[in-house]
Formats: C-alpha cells, sequence, structure tokens
C-alpha cells in the first residue's frame, strides 16, 4: 500500500480555480452548524442598517401577510408529507446513517516508532493494524522485510497487542524494499511454488497468531491474473481452514480495463468472492513523477468506489485513504512528506494554504532557498473528511490509513472515528 506506485497513463482531472490563501497550515475541519443555530439575532448578517431582512417600519407592513405564508407553508408541508408516503417523490440514494467503520491503519518499518506512538495515543479508534513486515522469496518463502530486525519487530506486534489490536501485517512482493513482479509473476505462474507460496503464509499466520495476512502485489502484469486470481482463491480457502481472515490491497480502476496491466491482473470479482477484506489504494492520483496535483481528487474517488461496489460487496470494502502529500520542484520528481513535516515547513517559510474546490484538496507554493517555486499537495482532516463521506454513502466495510506516523491529528475528530 505504499504511496507513489499507482502511477496512471491517463491524464488527471484539473481542479477549479482555488480560493484564495489562507493564513494558518492546519485548517481543521469546518465546524457544523450548533443545532440550537437561527438566523437573526447578534449572529444574523448585517449590511449596515441592521440585520438583513429585518422590518425596518418596525414589522408593520408583514404582519397581516406572515398569516397567509403560514398557512400555504403548513399546506405545502402536508401535501409533500403525503406524496413522500405515497412514493410520489424520489427518496435518492440511501445513505448509511449508523455507519460503523472496520478501521485499520498501516505501520511502515521506516517511520515505526512515530506509527506505533500514534497507534497507541488513537487505539480507540483503530480495530486493527498492518505492519509493512514482509516480503517474499523466488522458493516462494516469506521473509522479514530487509530493514526488519526480527527481535524489534516483535516487540512492535506485542505493543499493537497491548493496545487492543488485530495484528493483519503486510506481504508485498518486494526485494530488498524494491517492487519486484518479476519474482511473484514467477512464482504465480508456477503450480508448485504457489502453492508453497500459499503454505509459507499460511504457516506464518498459525505461528505467529495473527488475525490474518494483508496481500500487497503491486505493478503485476496482465498475464499474471490467472495465476492472481488462483493464489488468492488458494489462499483463502487455506487461511479460512486455519480460521484466519485474507485481505488483499487492489489498485483502483473506473473500467474493467483499468489504467494499465495492474488493473488488468487483478479480477475484482475474483478477489471480492474469497477475500474477507479489498483495500482500494485510492491515492496518488498523482504521484512523485508526475506534474504536480490532487493525491486523491473527490469525484474520482467517487467514482472507483462506485466501480468497486459493482464487483465486491460493499461490506467487504475498506477505502485506503493516504495521509501524506508531495513536495514538487518546477522539474523532477517530488518528495513524499507526512503532513506534520509538510506543517512544519509551512511554518519556516511562511506558506499558506490553498484550497482547490474541483478536487477538495489542499496545496500550497514556497520559495525554496535557491529561489525556485516549489508546488505541495497533501490530504489533511478536511479532505479526508470528503474521502469519509464517500466510504460512509456508500456503506462500505470501513477505512484503511496509509499511513499512521505523522498524519493531521484532526482526522481522530471525524465522526465515526470514536468507539
Amino acid at each position: 500500500m505504499t504511496s507513489g506506485t499507482n502511477a496512471r497513463t491517463v491524464p488527471p482531472r484539473p481542479g477549479t480555480a482555488p480560493v484564495p490563501p489562507e493564513s494558518n497550515l492546519p485548517r481543521a475541519p469546518v465546524a457544523p452548524v450548533p443545532q440550537d443555530w437561527s438566523p437573526g439575532g447578534t449572529g444574523a448578517l448585517t449590511d449596515g442598517a441592521g440585520p438583513r431582512g429585518a422590518d425596518r417600519d418596525g414589522g408593520r407592513s408583514s404582519r397581516r401577510p406572515s398569516r397567509w405564508i403560514a398557512w400555504l407553508l403548513a399546506l405545502a408541508l402536508a401535501l409533500i408529507a403525503g406524496w413522500w408516503a405515497h412514493g410520489l417523490l424520489a427518496a435518492g440514494p440511501a445513505v448509511a446513517t449508523s455507519w460503523r467503520p472496520y478501521v485499520v491503519g498501516a505501520i511502515p518499518y521506516w517511520d515505526q516508532e512515530s506509527a506505533l506512538r500514534s497507534m497507541e495515543a488513537n487505539r480507540g479508534r483503530l480495530d486493527a493494524v498492518s505492519p509493512w513486515s514482509y516480503e517474499v522469496l523466488p522458493d516462494g518463502a516469506i521473509t522479514l522485510q530487509h530493514q526488519l530486525d526480527p527481535v524489534a519487530e516483535r516487540a512492535a506486534v506485542d505493543r499493537a497487542r497491548r493496545a487492543g489490536m488485530q495484528i493483519v501485517p503486510s506481504v508485498a512482493n518486494t526485494t530488498d524494499g524494491l517492487w519486484n513482479e518479476q519474482t511473484i509473476g514467477a512464482i504465480l505462474a508456477d503450480d508448485e511454488l504457489r502453492r508453497a507460496h500459499v503454505q509459507s503464509l499460511v504457516d506464518l499466520a498459525v505461528t505467529e497468531d495473527l488475525h490474518g495476512l494483508q496481500i500487497d502485489y503491486e505493478n503485476l502484469r496482465r498475464k499474471d491474473q490467472t495465476g492472481f486470481s488462483a493464489f488468492v482463491t488458494d489462499l483463502g480457502a487455506a487461511l479460512h481452514e486455519a480460521d484466519k481472515q485474507l485481505f488483499v490491497t487492489v489498485h483502483v480502476k473506473e473500467t474493467d480495463a483499468g489504467y494499465d496491466e495492474r488493473n488488468a491482473a487483478q479480477d475484482y470479482a475474483v478477489i471480492g468472492a474469497v477475500a474477507d477484506r479489498v483495500t482500494l489504494m485510492a491515492y496518488d492520483w498523482h504521484w512523485e513523477s508526475s506534474e504536480p496535483g490532487a493525491i486523491a481528487p473527490y469525484d474520482w474517488v467517487d467514482r472507483v468506489v462506485q466501480y468497486a461496489v459493482d464487483r465486491i460487496p460493499p461490506h467487504k470494502l475498506l477505502l485506503g485513504i493516504g495521509l501524506f502529500g508531495y513536495d514538487w520542484p518546477e522539474s523532477g520528481p517530488a518528495r513524499n512528506l507526512t503532513w506534520v513535516q509538510i506543517a512544519e515547513l509551512a511554518g519556516q517559510v511562511g506558506a499558506g494554504e490553498s484550497w482547490d474546490v474541483g478536487t477538495q484538496s489542499p496545496w500550497l507554493t514556497y520559495r525554496a532557498g535557491d529561489g525556485s517555486m516549489r508546488t505541495v499537495w497533501y490530504e489533511n482532516a478536511r479532505s479526508v473528511q470528503y474521502k469519509y463521506d464517500v466510504a460512509r454513502r456508500y456503506d462500505l466495510g470501513g477505512i484503511a490509513w496509509w499511513r499512521l506516523g505523522g498524519e493531521d491529528p484532526s482526522i481522530w475528530s471525524l465522526p465515526a472515528a470514536d468507539r
């Protein structure tokens, strides 16, 4: 579920013109209107001569007509209620009113301590964590990621258990920390290697007493689809027999063809039938080597979720939400930053936050020490709220944070975050 791996071949949808920069970088979500708020009084808007809409003649000219207005309003409400009761008015799409999402937080090995502290501080708002712990060997065996110490990794898992977390480590098709589609492709294409790989994964889940495993095999090729479908089917059955769960991450798409080969390698219908949870990596619309832009435009997230729910049971879907940002130079690749790093950067350079209405995303620009201009797009609690609303509207099974550590702390105050 790493960022920077979902490069697209189609041009991103540009956002509309941003509003003027704001004064403070972290920006909390817009506060809801209090339930007891009403227009007028000291809170009413004024036009310099008193509250707007107030009767400047003492109300004399409006007293009598107001009775007719009230009577007509009551009649209209009664008619609407009758039409609604008889199904004459369309109700629109259903929205989950008591949505209780299953929430998973990723723990990257390269920033493990920061992620663990976030987990412990927000234990009441998480159900599970997914340490990014394992990679695949050419013979189908599983090994720890190349920078992980076995003793330290076990201590990290123990901390997560003490915090009450379900443990669902990620297994990635990496070699020495780099994506390697050739090795996993060879395993998927060979029946014997594939069976050995499945057995290695089940042994790991049982030996380590895990809640389940998350399969994060990225950048596969179209020719890998048959082998990958057979793999997840066999793995799902074997894990379920051992009373363990199967999570699978998928590249998002809006059509069957998707954006490139990695989309074609993942058959949503097959994966949705055999997995317990399916994580949609709904971020990196723009990425390190693309032009600057929103990481997860709201309308794009809505489209990829709409496609997914037609092929995977919604209760199995976890909406992957990025909590990071990219800092682009005038030319060349961007650097990946956490929200905390961006907030610190903005404070140092005096940059204000702008808001792109078209993508519902924050961004900023600043002048670097060498005089060049840099552009930062990122996710904060305000932009995350829009993704949260998409997941709730489609009644998805939950959300998956990529990643814990350095995130905007205000995300933990979003609706449904508390348990």
